[in-house]
């Protein structure tokens, strides 16, 4: 996994425990965006890829970070579809992930 951060933030650290609030975007490296979130959405931590539950305690409530996931700490080597049977993310992605933490609880 790579990571940069743009933004370290200035509140509360996440912990793998905590409900955090994002806005993100979630691309394949050929720029094809599969998922985002324009306005944000509360998620366990613990309950997320393993690239976030690494990256996002990395920075603070207000902080910005971009993550670069290899398959085995995202989806894997499996398709990822949608409900109408689309492969939305193809089987050993490489993804990128722009992440804002708005807040954290």
């Amino acid at each position: 996994m790579y990571y940069s951060i743009d933004a370290a933030g200035s509140g509360v650290t996440p912990t793998i425990c905590s409900t955090i609030s994002v806005k993100y975007k979630a691309q394949l490296t050929n720029g094809n965006i599969v998922d985002q979130a324009t306005t944000p959405v509360s998620i366990q931590l613990g309950g997320l890829i393993e690239s976030w539950k690494k990256a996002i305690p990395l920075i603070k409530a207000g902080g910005k970070i971009r993550i670069y996931s290899p398959p085995r700490l995202a989806y894997g080597s499996e398709d990822v579809k949608d409900g109408s049977g689309n492969v939305v993310i193809p089987g050993n992605s490489i993804l990128i992930f722009e992440v804002e933490l708005v807040g954290v609880s």
